[in-house]
């Protein structure tokens, strides 16, 4: 997923009026697109994302994944009992959805400083 702001977007943030973790944020008229207007105005309010956030998903993602494949492994070798089949796929989808998470929710935050 294409991140809301370029890497020189958010290095320009800090010196945008009211960018100031918190606050409200006023932004640049030319600003190019609604989803970098979203995340600019996100970005270090109590009701934003985080970096954590995105760890979060994927390390939910990777245990889900793992029960996943205890199932899959299991089905080669003994017949699923009824319902089981759904619960595999239902684990499957939970993998899914905790990445596209964590994709969307770190398309919104600048690159993490490692």
């Amino acid at each position: 997923m294409k991140p809301a702001l370029t890497k020189e977007e958010w290095a320009s943030f800090p010196n945008w009026p009211g960018a100031r973790a918190g606050e409200v944020h006023e932004l640049p008229l030319y600003y190019p697109t609604k989803h970098g207007i979203a995340a600019a105005n996100l970005y270090g309010q109590p009701f934003g994302f985080t970096h954590e956030d995105v760890r979060r998903h994927r390390e939910q993602a990777k245990d889900a994944r793992q029960v996943y494949i205890a199932w899959t492994d299991r089905f080669q070798r003994w017949k699923p009992q009824e319902g089981e089949e759904e619960a595999c796929q239902a684990t499957n989808d939970l993998v899914a959805w905790h990445e596209s998470m964590a994709d969307r929710l770190a398309a919104l935050l600048p690159e993490e400083e490692v």
